[in-house]
């Protein structure tokens, strides 16, 4: 299955995303949406799965979970805000992951994007969705869960 994955929009919707989340089987949001115009394009693409991240207020933090897994090709797929290093950090979090046990954590909030392996488990983080900021450019990510493999690409924006 590919996902377009997308994090920390910042309530700005990145008018490349129609073309590179084109085809793609659903579209993961690692939070820090900020505007439900976001979720709206997004959806116009694909369906989307979502959550809240540090930003999200109001209704956006009532619709969207913390976190959320999700089962793909026999593959556990963590979707949270707050991810990578921090997870085993952080006791609520690395609850989390002895819970799911996760072989995928897709994660935003540093607005670094990140691909890699790290003890058996593959870390994606998109970067930064929104525009521009603190002199970090905009990035997404298409992301390849089958069976056997798992392969994530990052796409400057």
């Amino acid at each position: 299955m590919r996902f377009g994955v997308i994090a920390d929009t910042h309530g700005y919707f990145q008018p490349r995303l129609w073309q590179l989340f084109g085809g793609v089987a659903r579209i993961l949001h690692a939070g820090d949406i900020d505007s439900r115009a976001v979720i709206e394009a997004l959806e116009e693409i694909a369906p989307v799965v979502a959550v809240r991240g540090n930003v999200d207020r109001g209704l956006l933090a009532a619709d969207y979970p913390s976190w959320c897994e999700l089962e793909v090709e026999g593959q556990r797929l963590l979707l949270i805000h707050r991810g990578g290093r921090v997870l085993q950090a952080d006791p609520t979090l690395a609850a989390i992951v002895g819970r799911v046990r996760p072989q995928v954590v897709v994660y935003g909030h540093t607005h670094q994007a990140r691909a890699e392996w790290e003890a058996g488990v593959y870390y994606f983080n998109p970067g930064l969705g929104g525009r521009p900021r603190l002199g970090v450019q905009p990035s997404a990510g298409l992301l390849t869960v089958e069976a056997d493999h798992i392969e994530g690409q990052i796409v400057r924006l």
